[in-house]
Parts: structure tokens; C-alpha cells; sequence
């Protein structure tokens, strides 16, 4: 079986010198996604529980507000942290212009890796099978026809794709997510690759 790589082909195996085993890096992703990406972040807690890298994954319900995600991560890292890495993923599906960048100034001074999706973190799973069209995002039907039209079980009562069937395509979905970063396109958008 291949070893599991973050995404850009380094290894995800724990270090281990003589017996004892390294001590592990905790990274911290909060989300605002109550299903889709609550699984997601979820099953990377699970597959790499064990090795060198933790993820706390944390739910922040914040209406799909990237400013009200940012203020809710900064306090539960001021609860719980701190940690070596976080991150905050986001949709910027119900966000202003004017809160979209309070959110990334905010975060900026509190060392979070913003992660965004324009129109929402469906983008992100559905590049995990091919690129994306030039065409926008506008809707929550929109978002999940582009993953149904990979993964035939996913809709608007079932937003879940089992995670093993993303984990295998990780490294495709990365490559995908770079792809379109290079055509700098307002929307479709995602950075969740980071």
C-alpha cells in the first residue's frame, strides 16, 4: 500500500529515531461547513492521528459569515491553542466585500491561515476529479452539482463524500486546486490545498 502524502508528496509517517517516536506538530483547522466539511476535516484527524502531524479540527457556526468564522476561530484558539499551524476554511458565499476583508486582516494579525472557496468548499471537493469550467458558482444547486457530477450520491439532503474516496485523490485535487489559482478566476476559487 502507498504511504499517505500531504497533498504535495511528502510523506505523512511519523519520524522516529532509536524507540521513541518524535513529538507531534498539532495543527488547527476551524471550519464553518456543519456537514460536508466537518466529515472531511474530520476523516484527516482519523488518517493521520497517529503520525507526526495532528489536526484539531473545530467547528465554527458562523452563517457562511468569513468574518464571524475568523472572530469564533480567534476564540477558540485563545481557548485551546497554541498551535503550531492553523487554519480557517471558509465559504464566500454569504460574505461582504467589507467583512471579507476585515476577516482577512484579522486573521492575518493572529497568524491563521485564511483558506477560502468562492462559491463554496464544494469547489474544493470537486476538484478531487478534474478541473473546473470558467463558469461561476452562483448557487448552493450549482456547488453540488459539480461534485454530484463525479460522485452520484452526493446532493442537497446527502452533502457527504466518504473520505476515503477523497483521500485517494488528494494529490489530483491539489494539482487541480493550483491549476486554477494560475487562471485567476474570481469564481470559481478555492485554496483549501493549503
Amino acid at each position: 500500500m502507498r504511504q499517505p502524502t500531504n497533498g504535495f508528496g511528502k510523506s505523512l509517517k511519523p519520524r522516529i529515531s532509536g524507540k521513541k517516536r518524535s513529538k507531534s506538530r498539532v495543527i488547527a483547522v476551524a471550519y464553518d461547513g456543519e456537514r460536508t466539511e466537518d466529515r472531511y476535516f474530520k476523516g484527516w484527524k482519523i488518517q493521520i492521528g497517529t503520525a507526526a502531524t495532528e489536526i484539531r479540527p473545530y467547528y465554527v457556526k458562523s452563517g457562511g459569515n468569513v468574518l464571524q468564522a475568523v472572530e469564533k476561530c480567534v476564540q477558540w484558539l485563545e481557548r485551546e491553542g497554541p498551535f503550531e499551524e492553523i487554519y480557517c476554511v471558509c465559504d464566500t458565499d454569504d460574505t461582504t466585500a467589507e467583512n471579507l476583508r476585515k476577516a482577512m486582516a484579522l486573521a492575518a494579525s493572529k497568524n491563521i491561515n485564511l483558506c477560502l472557496s468562492t462559491r463554496s468548499f464544494e469547489v474544493w471537493i470537486a476538484l478531487h476529479w478534474d478541473g473546473m469550467s470558467s463558469a461561476p458558482v452562483s448557487s448552493e444547486d450549482d456547488a453540488i452539482a459539480l461534485v454530484a457530477k463525479n460522485y452520484k450520491a452526493y446532493n442537497k439532503k446527502c452533502k457527504e463524500v466518504e473520505f476515503n474516496v477523497l483521500f485517494q485523490r488528494t494529490d489530483i485535487a491539489c494539482r487541480n486546486a493550483e491549476a486554477l489559482i494560475k487562471r485567476n478566476l474570481p469564481n470559481p476559487a478555492t485554496d483549501v490545498h493549503k
